[in-house]
């Protein structure tokens, strides 16, 4: 089986041949390497061709900047021929040449997967510190029913990492990937796909994700973090459809992950007026007021309000933005 590959770029040619030489590195046989470039304005298309040579490699770039789901959702429709798919951003790259050989056996063996899954490490801003995140590691390898593990994400201890996941390309464009210009595009996809299917995991480190302060997930607005609430409501609404989980449950599940996202965006939250904190707030009330009422006596978000209230230099509401605290 053919697997495609996908790195979006923009404005990364520090980074961008890490993510394509890991790529070429993959042992697979049949595989693709496509690259979209979002009308980059710096030296990344130069530094790419070095490796035009190579005949896995094909490099597209756009002639008006898409954006960056636009772009993800051009490489999966439009650009990629592979039967699966697995999209890097151009910071990230991955580390096992091995990965995508060993999630293609798993399905092979077992073809009724839609999606596999496999560890992750975090690289911190400017420096080769790794750090493994805790979710997955309880996990061993083998296939899971995706109910399940979607009913254990609140939980903490399944996490469905971009540039960890190998997936169904035809499954992908059927369910509509990549459909929402929201932060966490990525997640509100796969938590769809998962529902009802059968997923398989490999008990390995597959890849690296760099986190930095120009990367979107850190330049948010409290306005993103709102609209970003689709990445749980849409695959809840999704797994209501299905009717395959009971609707206590399945309500809980919903509870749990809009009170998990508020504690945890609100405890990064820096440069937001009171107002826009709140209206975050009442965002998540609209949803499931239980969520939001567990929220406003957190003492966390407790902080942040006054924070926001006592800071006159960042009372305008303009100045709503996000910064990474240490997890």
């Amino acid at each position: 089986m053919k697997v495609s590959i996908l790195i979006t770029t923009y404005r990364q040619a520090q980074t961008v041949l890490d993510a394509v030489e890991s790529a070429l590195a993959q042992d697979h046989p049949d595989l693709e390497v496509v690259v979209s470039d979002d009308a980059s304005d710096d030296e990344t298309q130069e530094l790419l061709v070095r490796h035009a040579g190579d005949p896995r490699l094909r490099v597209r770039r756009n002639e008006h900047n898409l954006g960056r789901v636009a772009n993800y959702r051009r490489l999966l429709n439009d650009l990629a021929t592979g039967d699966w798919a697995l999209a890097l951003d151009g910071d990230d790259y991955l580390v096992n040449r091995g990965y995508v050989s060993n999630a293609m056996k798993l399905v092979t063996n077992h073809p009724e997967l839609v999606l596999v899954f496999g560890r992750i490490q975090k690289r911190a801003e400017n420096t080769n510190v790794l750090r493994e995140p805790l979710k997955n590691r309880s996990l061993t390898g083998g296939v899971f029913n995706g109910n399940d593990l979607f009913l254990r994400l609140p939980l903490g201890e399944v996490g469905f990492y971009h540039n960890a996941c190998i997936f169904d390309r035809r499954e992908a464009i059927r369910h509509d990937f990549y459909r929402s210009e929201i932060v966490s595009s990525d997640w509100e996809s796969l938590h769809r796909l998962i529902l009802g299917r059968q997923v398989g995991f490999v008990d390995e480190v597959a890849s690296v994700w760099r986190r930095n302060s120009s990367g979107v997930t850190m330049q948010a607005c409290m306005a993103d973090h709102c609209d970003n609430l689709e990445a749980i409501t849409a695959p809840y609404e999704r797994a209501k459809s299905l009717a395959q989980i009971g609707a206590p449950e399945l309500d809980g599940w919903l509870r749990s992950m809009l009170y998990q996202e508020g504690h945890r965006v609100l405890k990064r939250v820096r440069g937001a007026s009171p107002s826009d904190i709140l209206g975050y707030l009442r965002e998540i009330g609209r949803l499931r007021p239980t969520s939001a009422a567990r929220l406003a006596v957190d003492p966390v978000v407790v902080y942040s309000l006054l924070r926001a209230v006592f800071s006159p230099s960042n009372r305008s509401p303009g100045a709503a933005s996000s910064e990474a605290l240490p997890n």
